[in-house]
């Protein structure tokens, strides 16, 4: 019998947890209510833990949580969870007030709740008491367990693109496998790290017969990895580029995704260079309105790239990594995004994004305490200043259990040294962002996201033409 062992990549979110910067993942959902109520008007929890249980042998990570190799000699492996139970995952609030502050309180408290690394890392929170009777829900899972391109896939599954709703599924069978004993589990670390030394000789070999080859891989494997840790060379900091607290806030931003289009049509872009641009312009309107925005203040912001490719079925996280810089000082909305477009034209010329695999497969030759102090080292993020992803989901209404969903925020995992992150999901004709910062080093997050508000509107102006 064989277990999966947690990938390279996942294995580095792990590490990355620490009580300040819980390395988890979610999703802010708006439903309406009325079809998700019984008759006394409660949320129908049945309902909808039959219909979860039905679908729960979509995805095997549902039931399963980490085993840890003993003494630490290698990567954790994936096992069935013998006490799984689907009530452990689903709960239900209610909001203290029916307003939207109350929700977003809520939501950032809820993300900084560690998960159980004993237990399947994810979870289902229900909030009550919206206005106009709406439904919010808050998916948690831990960042080992999917990234983007998996997100949405789940994200597809979840919802319909009618309202009618039929039988659901019947559950499927299963039961839990016996999880490995702790010699088996020494045992299979040391095989597969025995394994991959061969393997590394054998690259070895292969790289004495074609030095220039190899040193052009070395050179290609250092670019790619610089935007997570440049060590002596870091970008500048800005001031929320300090060590994180263990508060959050949560900006919720809509914008029109004709407005991106439009942009990206009249500047020969992409969507994701127009919205680098605009957190630039957040960035920008942050600063200046704290005072802080000193002559050549410049922002640096990682765009993660999924390299999922399609159908891949492979579990863990599949990510790549972009970087564009631009000043914000003597510049307008249109100049840093002509900046943003070259430089990622660039980069994707010279192939970086694809080259960041390289350095993932030399990481599964690391030893796993090399590794460990590897994910730490990261954990300063002095490459960059902000991180900024962008997903795009089918570009019509869903929804779930004939419950329309009205809006939908990913939220992404803070670090140290990394006060603000924007993750973006375009669902439906509009661009919804989630603005993730830290409260005591971004206190002030409603101007970030009011400058993103502002930049759209002065580009689509600018680039497209009035808006009618």
């Amino acid at each position: 019998m064989t277990w999966d062992r947690l990938a390279v990549l996942d294995a580095n979110f792990l590490a990355l947890d620490s009580p300040t910067t819980p390395m988890n993942v979610g999703t802010i959902l708006i439903l309406d209510g009325e079809a998700l109520r019984d008759d006394a008007g409660r949320i129908r929890m049945d309902l909808i833990r039959e219909h979860s249980e039905g679908r729960m042998h979509l995805a095997r990570r549902n039931r399963q949580r980490l085993a840890p190799v003993p003494g630490g000699l290698g990567r954790p492996v994936w096992v069935d969870d013998p006490d799984y139970h689907i009530d452990d995952h689903f709960a239900v609030t209610t909001l203290p007030v029916p307003t939207r502050a109350a929700l977003l309180d809520l939501a950032a408290d809820h993300f900084m709740v560690p998960f159980d690394l004993t237990r399947p890392l994810w979870s289902w929170l229900f909030v009550d008491g919206l206005p106009d009777g709406q439904i919010a829900v808050l998916l948690k899972a831990h960042h080992c367990v999917l990234d983007g391109g998996m997100g949405l896939e789940a994200f597809q599954a979840l919802f319909a693109l009618t309202p009618e709703v039929g039988p659901p599924d019947p559950p499927q069978p299963w039961s839990a496998r016996p999880g490995p004993t702790r010699r088996r589990l020494v045992a299979d670390a040391l095989r597969h790290q025995a394994g991959a030394l061969r393997s590394l000789a054998a690259r070895a070999r292969r790289a004495l017969r074609s030095p220039v080859r190899s040193v052009r891989r070395v050179r290609r494997i250092h670019e790619s990895v610089s935007p997570y840790a440049r060590a002596g060379r870091g970008v500048p900091r800005l001031p929320f580029n300090r060590v994180a607290s263990g508060r959050r806030r949560l900006a919720l931003v809509r914008l029109p995704l004709d407005d991106f289009k439009t942009v990206r049509a009249a500047a020969g872009c992409t969507v994701n260079d127009v919205l680098l641009a605009v957190v630039a312009g957040g960035v920008r309107r942050l600063l200046a309105e704290r005072g802080q925005l000193d002559p050549g203040t410049e922002v640096t912001m990682m765009f993660p790239v999924s390299v999922r490719r399609p159908g891949d079925e492979v579990s863990g996280n599949a990510l790549s990594l972009l970087v564009a810089t631009t000043a914000l000082t003597g510049t307008g909305p249109v100049d840093r995004l002509v900046a943003v477009c070259a430089q990622t034209a660039r980069a994707r010329t010279e192939q970086r994004a694809a080259d960041f695999e390289l350095l993932v497969e030399f990481m599964e030759f690391m030893p796993p305490a090399m590794l460990r102090g590897a994910a730490r080292s990261m954990h300063d993020q002095n490459g960059f200043n902000v991180s900024v992803s962008n997903l795009a989901s089918v570009p019509v209404p869903v929804w779930y259990l004939g419950a329309r969903l009205r809006e939908i925020y990913p939220i992404g995992p803070l670090t140290d040294h990394m006060g603000i992150l924007v993750t973006a999901f375009s669902h439906d004709g509009t661009m919804f962002v989630g603005v993730h910062a830290d409260a005591e080093l971004v206190p002030d997050v409603e101007v970030f996201a009011a400058g993103m508000t502002e930049d759209l509107a002065i580009l689509r102006s600018d680039l497209g033409g009035s808006a009618e």
